[in-house]
């Protein structure tokens, strides 16, 4: 088998075209992975994305391909398409909602705290915590100045330099998240450290590297607390790979039931009878079973088993099976006749 960098090498394009898609390659060894960089660098191509925590390359590849053999490589993991995912809520974002002053004293909850907070029971807690000390990353689409948010610092894996954000959505979800109530509203944690990873564009849109690289960096600055408010669509997924996904979950499912109670295909073999059908195709072996008579296909038919067991009979029938003491069954001379079987 070819190295997996050449394999690799072979199917990637340098820049994107109209014809072309990302696609992750994650590898199996940190040595398959440098050697697939050391590759790409010399021919020229530069990866959109890498991770050596993860052991992952994302690069443009051309849709028409399927690295089929890049799949079936030993040293790599995984092969799958960089999917766009979308921020939740977009176009539903309204003006935020205070409690009332009567309703707020009522519910032991400050004037300056938003419905939500109110709803979730945080304003009694702070009087033990108000999240000091915490790191809170916001993995969206960046995170805009506003008197009541202090930002503590962030990273653009979009390309730009600015983690700023364009949207809307990812300044919501920080003010929801820790905003500090010096102005107008409080969050969850007022004294937790703010952190903007700015993974979406400006229409809320975003790559699976992306955050991926978002999530690494996170990890490399010591924070623990990470909120992504985003999806994907299943039909962006594409129906092979939703049929791939059922398929996977219905396995599983039957892998955790007892043998006895997995579900049986009408006219299925158990594992010893498949077993005893194996060595029937063994060569200088001569393995019958019981016939089974109402073993049928799902249209009705005869079980293509049972026809190909149809034919086979006609030509042993007239063998003896004799088991010698090393245990290999042969055929033994034909009835009636004073030769050796063939």
């Amino acid at each position: 088998m070819k190295p997996v960098e050449h394999v690799l090498s072979r199917s990637v394009r340098p820049k994107a075209a109209s014809g072309t898609e990302r696609r992750i390659v994650a590898f199996k060894s940190a040595d398959a992975y440098r050697k697939c960089l050391r590759r790409l660098s010399a021919l020229g191509v530069k990866p959109v994305k890498s991770s050596r925590a993860l052991r992952l390359i994302c690069c443009h590849a051309d849709k028409r391909q399927t690295w089929c053999r890049l799949k079936s490589h030993p040293h790599v993991a995984y092969v799958e398409k960089d999917v766009k995912v979308s921020a939740h809520g977009l176009g539903t974002v309204r003006a935020v909602r205070t409690v009332p002053r009567r309703a707020a004293v009522k519910a032991d909850c400050p004037p300056k705290a938003p419905w939500n907070v109110c709803r979730v029971k945080f304003p009694p807690v702070w009087s033990r915590t108000r999240g000091g000390g915490v790191k809170i990353a916001i993995i969206d689409t960046g995170i805009a100045r506003h008197p009541d948010l202090k930002i503590a610092g962030g990273v653009n894996t979009i390309g730009g330099a600015s983690f700023a954000g364009d949207n809307g959505h990812g300044t919501l979800v920080a003010g929801i998240a820790a905003a500090t109530g010096r102005k107008r509203i409080y969050g969850n944690a007022p004294d937790a450290g703010l952190y903007a990873v700015k993974a979406l564009d400006r229409n809320g849109s975003g790559f699976v590297a992306d955050i991926v690289e978002g999530i690494d960096w996170c990890i490399a600055n010591g924070i623990r607390v990470i909120n992504m408010s985003f999806g994907m669509p299943v039909a962006a997924r594409g129906g092979a790979q939703s049929a791939a996904s059922r398929h996977r979950a219905r396995r599983l499912g039957r892998q955790q039931r007892p043998a006895e109670q997995r579900p049986r295909r009408p006219g299925a073999l158990s594992r010893d009878a498949r077993r005893r059908r194996h060595d029937a195709r063994q060569p200088g072996r001569v393995v019958l079973e019981p016939r089974q008579r109402h073993r049928r296909g799902r249209s009705g038919r005869e079980h293509p088993l049972d026809r190909a067991e149809r034919r086979i009979r006609p030509a042993v029938r007239n063998f003896d099976v004799r088991v010698p003491r090393d245990g290999r069954i042969r055929p033994a001379a034909r009835r009636g006749s004073s030769g050796t079987a063939k």
